[in-house]
């Protein structure tokens, strides 16, 4: 309910401005309230959407296909509800280092962007936080303890079609880049999304280095990662819309690159 709710308000955030602009420039109250509107909307709607996210047994009970596994770490998934967050994806969105010209790069919504087009492809799935009342949106989610995470994910490495990361510095997200490393059968099934910053991309960098791989010191001008055969590098070009994006991805690993509909992403947005 409180997804539908937040799209209306989304939706008719506008009309204060509207009004604004029809009867005076100066009533700057209304346009205090568009934004009100707008913000809180946005703000139900990804509350909604987080209540819907479902659990990866479920999803793989329904769907028998190999797995799209998105990995990353949970401080940075944290961060993106702050106001931080959000003002660095804006700052984004006006450079090339977005995720599709068309695409957010906030961190909320890109999840639930990347399983629009990851879906068409496979069950988009994702380690949950442990202890969290509500899971991120996007990925499908599965709980497990501490002791057991690291075993399992190895099995859902090992399971999955493509493996994405999102970049991060913390301890595990090392552990499980150098795990995707060593697992994986081509370097290619390995989507990167980079950092936005310039000094998350070096503090990135250098970490990965631990693992052998070797990214150039001046940040690219690019949202996305995969590698050639021997771990180097390959940056996606930005492009009008994300599943555009990401089609050479898509064409290395021998998969016709999917399109995604407007009535498609309408209807898995209330899905």
């Amino acid at each position: 309910m409180s997804t539908i709710v937040g799209f209306v308000l989304f939706a008719t955030s506008i009309v204060p401005a509207m009004i604004a602009q029809e009867y005076g420039e100066g009533d700057y109250l209304l346009i205090l309230l568009c934004l009100g509107m707008f913000a809180g909307g946005a703000m139900l709607v990804i509350h909604g959407k987080r209540h819907l996210t479902p659990r990866v047994e479920e999803v793989l009970a329904k769907d028998q296909r190999a797995p799209i596994l998105y990995l990353r770490s949970f401080n940075d998934q944290a961060g993106d509800f702050t106001l931080g967050g959000f003002f660095s994806a804006v700052g984004a969105m006006f450079t090339r280092r977005n995720m599709g010209l068309s695409t957010s790069s906030w961190g909320p919504t890109f999840q639930s962007q990347l399983g629009y087009v990851m879906e068409r492809v496979g069950p988009y799935i994702a380690v949950g936080r442990p202890g969290v009342r509500l899971p991120g949106t996007g990925a499908a989610r599965l709980y497990v303890s501490d002791q057991a995470w690291q075993e399992r994910v190895v099995q859902l490495i090992r399971s999955a079609r493509l493996v994405i990361i999102r970049a991060g510095t913390s301890a595990g997200l090392n552990w499980e880049i150098e795990t995707v490393k060593r697992i994986i059968d081509k370097p290619h099934q390995l989507l990167v999304i980079l950092p936005l910053s310039k000094k998350g991309y070096l503090a990135f960098r250098q970490s990965v280095a631990e693992a052998g791989i070797e990214l150039p010191q001046r940040p690219p001008n690019a949202m996305f990662m995969t590698f050639d055969e021997e771990w180097k590098p390959r940056f996606l070009e930005t492009t009008g819309k994300l599943e555009h994006t990401l089609s050479p991805f898509f064409l290395m690993n021998n998969i016709e690159p999917p399109e995604v509909s407007a009535w498609d992403a309408f209807r898995l947005f209330f899905r």
